[in-house]
């Protein structure tokens, strides 16, 4: 329907050269719109959605160069068509030539300019900005729900925590075939979480925000289109486990292959309690990956697993409690990377490269986690895995839509002695922490909005997410970023402006209400 009215609107357009230059002008505004759509929807897989807002108003530094040149291309052949379409335009005007003498073509035009309206990708761009900019919740309502940390532990176990990119709970039965048998194999043993849900309301659904979405137990939610990489200071208000950590003793690390900044990473690791970052850069600085070694995304998993290894082993034995933390990259959309290493153990899929990436990435991760287990370190060590988010837009994704009912993220968590369990308690990945805590034996059973699901309820966040109100919970986790008060004094820096105590790259937008704080 999209392309069968797009090809009317453009026909109608050509077909008489009355009132040309105002039909092309918003034939042309609905064309670029179609071209941001279908654009998005080749990263996301589901069009438009907060994630294509947050990455257009942050930095895009760290993004794999590699998986872009398919959309410059498709974005090219956009303004190629663009181009012709205008200049036949043009030229039909100046001449004055009608290519159909037909009273009722503009008639028709419209018809068509109104039923696109109503097409999915319109409707699609229409809900997504309307929902990101201009759809606000009443913060009020669940300012009581919001818990912040508090408390200590009673036993300080060291805690690995993965980010397996992508990984999703679906892809160990995707078709009756499970392309995860080594982390299913470790989830059969130990404590597997399997109704673990991202909601299609904002603040889920890529990297950043599974990061932040576990952390701190909140939605990645920007008041109405502010960048994080405009902020000096990300999320302020937000109480975050790793600084709670950190105040108990703890010394913390994140390792990742890609670049931290990307997304504003960085500043939101470095601010929430991440005494170091081991990024791209780090690698390459401290020669610890060679150039066949890296990839679009950063640096190849096996590469990282071995530094994290010795991480872990550094240190377990400073008799220091630790929460180390890596991301992994080999299977960021479309494709993954396959990495030689797994040349002998995993098969090779030339219909769906990606499966083979997951099936490389499995191997890693619980070759990984074996090691840990096998260690004499794990009488005390947590080990904890959950995907970032569920897949994006890639060769496989025909598989995967095809079960989106049943699509689900990863929360796995491995403790010794722990009896063999399937959790069937519908969550979110605001859920992760504050379970995790609660079975380390401490008394934090919340953080933020997530809930500890050891007692098989859920949270109020999922429930009223199941019943269309999420509203309010964005609305408050969009207060979070710690706004400043004209009332502080606003002055220009060399980089922006600064208000009060904090920094602001442009252009910076802004929400003004009548409060006095």
């Amino acid at each position: 329907m999209d392309y069968i009215c797009l090809a009317l609107l453009v026909i109608m357009t050509l077909a008489t050269n009355r009132w040309i230059a105002t039909k092309a002008a918003i034939t042309v505004l609905f064309i670029t719109l179609f071209a941001f759509w279908y654009i998005s929807d080749m990263f996301t897989g589901y069009g438009v959605t907060d994630a294509v807002y947050y990455h257009i108003f942050n930095t895009v530094e760290g993004t794999s160069i590699d998986d872009l040149y398919s959309k410059f291309e498709i974005g090219s052949l956009f303004i190629f068509a663009i181009l012709i379409f205008l200049a036949t335009s043009i030229i039909l005007k100046v001449k004055n030539i009608n290519l159909v003498k037909h009273r009722h073509i503009n008639t028709l035009w419209s018809i068509t300019l109104i039923c696109i309206v109503f097409t999915p990708y319109f409707s699609n761009i229409y809900n997504s900005a309307k929902d990101t900019f201009f759809n606000k919740g009443d913060a009020t309502a669940v300012e009581n729900e919001y818990k912040s940390i508090s408390g200590t532990l009673n036993r300080k176990y060291n805690y690995v925590f993965i980010y397996a990119e992508s990984l999703e709970h679906t892809l160990r039965n995707l078709n009756g075939e499970n392309h995860l048998p080594g982390l299913s194999h470790i989830a059969s043993q130990y404590l597997d979480f399997t109704d673990i849900r991202q909601p299609v309301s904002r603040g889920m659904g890529w990297t950043m925000a599974g990061m932040v979405n576990t952390q701190c137990g909140i939605p990645l939610v920007m008041e109405q289109g502010n960048s994080g990489a405009n902020f000096e200071n990300f999320l302020g208000k937000a109480g975050c486990v790793a600084s709670w950590l950190k105040q108990q003793g703890y010394q913390t690390e994140f390792i990742r292959g890609s670049q931290k900044e990307f997304a504003g990473g960085d500043k939101f690791l470095e601010q929430h309690g991440w005494q170091s970052q081991h990024d791209k850069s780090w690698f390459v600085d401290n020669h610890l990956a060679t150039p066949d070694q890296i990839s679009g995304w950063g640096i190849h998993d096996d590469v990282m697993l071995n530094h994290a290894w010795d991480e872990f082993t550094r240190m377990s034995q400073s008799h220091q409690p630790f929460l180390l933390s890596f991301l992994t990259v080999n299977t960021h959309a479309p494709s993954g990377t396959f990495l030689p290493v797994c040349d002998k153990h995993v098969a090779k899929n030339d219909q769906y490269p990606m499966l083979a990436s997951v099936s490389c990435s499995d191997y890693l991760l619980s070759s990984f986690i074996q090691r840990i287990t096998d260690s004499e370190w794990f009488d005390n060590t947590i080990i904890v895995l959950v995907s970032d988010h569920l897949m994006m837009a890639n060769d496989a994704s025909s598989l995967l839509s095809s079960n989106e009912k049943s699509r689900r993220n990863n929360f796995i968590i491995i403790k010794k002695g722990i009896k063999p369990e399937k959790n069937h308690t519908a969550g979110t990945l605001l859920d992760v922490w504050p379970t995790v805590l609660d079975l380390s034996g401490s008394s934090v059973k919340e953080i933020g909005f997530g809930t500890s699901l050891l007692g098989n309820k859920p949270g109020n966040f999922i429930k009223n997410y199941i019943q269309g109100h999420s509203k309010n919970y964005l609305a408050y986790a969009s207060q979070l970023w710690d706004y400043p008060s004209i009332n502080d004094g606003m002055k220009q820096t060399i980089r922006g402006i600064q208000i009060g105590s904090q920094e602001y790259t442009l252009p910076v937008y802004s929400a003004i209400n009548n409060s006095e704080n």
